[in-house]
Formats: C-alpha cells, structure tokens, sequence
C-alpha cells in the first residue's frame, strides 16, 4: 500500500486543507477497472490523521484492494456552516471529483463507499441520503445523528457553536431523519445500503437504538450491529473492519 499526507486546494472552502489518501500500490497492474473507494470521515475531536493513527485501515484497505480518502473537515458536522466554511458541499460534492482526477479511482456508484465515527457517522449518513448517486453503501459507528438533540442540555460554549455550524434551528439538509424520509418516498432513485454500529455503554447508544428501530420502519437495506463497547477506537477499529467484510467479504 502507498499512504499519501498532503494538501489540496478547494474551491468551496476556498482554502487548502489537508487529505490523507491509501492506496494499492499495485491496482492498476490487478485490475482492468479502476480501484474502489472508501471516503472515511474523522469525529468531531480528531482531524484527518485519526484513523490512520488508531486503527488498522491501511491493513484492512490492502485485504480489499481499497482506496480510502480520509478529508479534514475540523469541528464542522460536515455542514454547509451557518458562519462558517461549505464543508458538506466540499466532501460530498468537490472531494470525490478531485480525487478522481488525481488518482485512478472507480467513477462507479457501486464501487464507492463513505463512513466515519461519531459525527463523521453523521457526516456519512448525511453524505449516503443526500447523494445516493454517489455513494451505494454507508457505514455509521457511534453516530451522532439527532442534531435537535445537540442543542438540549448543553451549555452555552457548546450552543454557540452548534448555532455557528447550524444556525438556530437544525434545517431539513441537516436533519438526518428528514434526509431519510425524503429518500425513501422517491420511487426512482436506487438507495444506498447501511451498516450501522454502537457499543452498548457508549453515551449515544439510545440515540442510536432510536434510529435503529425507524430504519427497520424504511425501505433501506440497513444492518445493525452493538457489542460491549464505548466511543472508543477498539470498538471503532472493530466496526470497520466488520464494515467491510459486510460490504465487500
């Protein structure tokens, strides 16, 4: 495998920002199709090197024969921000265009994966029903997916922030249960599938269970999956590579 750290200029951020990006050293000589990607998105606390840092993706990406581009998105939820930078537009609309033409990556919809943790579960979950076009499978670990529930209970640091990111209200592009409901009233677009995880004692475990019990209300090919567990990297590491045997086993 080849492991790339560096920057990239965007145009919707209007900044550079950092990327690191796997790849299989020898995909192009293996394959007659360009390589499958994966599109994996940091928590809320960590930046672009985490996943490498702390788990075994490069190990994992090999097994498969995968890319995996890993974006740096900072405290952003993955959202156009109310008082800040186009972070959602740039990861599921300028990112995977950039790294097609730097790197020999499938254009297919089903060779193209996204999942993160923790608030990169809520940024890939926001990615897979906002773009099914795009993305066929998503993997959420940990999520946090009730933005309305962000704000309740916090203290005024945290309220503020969330107003920066959101505004004052969370808006129908960032709730993920109004994204979901729209995707499964459409008759014409092919819907992404889902692998969802969370530990059992992890502080968004009732967060998760809820969303659990109205995916099996949609018609959404959706796993879920707990173990003992809190938000953590052992688990985390676990969840992916569960993800993708589930996926591409």
């Amino acid at each position: 495998m080849a492991f790339f750290r560096g920057d990239i200029k965007s145009s919707e951020l209007g900044m550079d920002t950092a990327i690191n990006v796997i790849l299989p050293n020898d995909y192009a000589e293996a394959n007659a199709n360009a390589c499958k990607v994966l599109f994996l998105l940091h928590g809320h606390s960590d930046n672009a090197s985490a996943w490498f840092r702390n788990t075994r993706i490069e190990y994992y990406a090999r097994q498969y024969n995968l890319a995996v581009i890993i974006p740096e998105v900072q405290r952003s939820f993955y959202t156009d921000m109310e008082y800040g930078l186009k972070y959602f537009s740039y990861v599921s609309d300028e990112l995977p265009k950039i790294c097609r033409n730097l790197f020999r990556l499938s254009d297919k919809r089903e060779d193209t994966m996204v999942a993160g943790l923790s608030m990169g579960g809520y940024g890939a979950l926001k990615c897979a029903f906002s773009r099914p076009d795009l993305f066929s499978k998503c993997g959420a670990f940990s999520s946090a997916i009730d933005m309305n529930q962000r704000f309740k209970g916090q203290d005024d640091a945290w309220k503020k922030e969330l107003t920066g990111v959101f505004g004052q209200t969370v808006k129908p592009q960032d709730d993920i249960y109004a994204l979901a409901n729209a995707l499964a009233l459409s008759q014409e677009i092919e819907k992404p599938e889902f692998f969802v995880t969370c530990g059992s004692e992890d502080f968004l475990h009732e967060e998760n269970i809820k969303f659990k019990e109205f995916m099996e209300t949609q018609p959404f090919q959706y796993s879920y999956l707990e173990w003992e567990g809190t938000h953590e990297w052992g688990f985390w590491d676990e969840s992916i590579k569960r993800m993708l045997k589930h996926f591409l086993g």
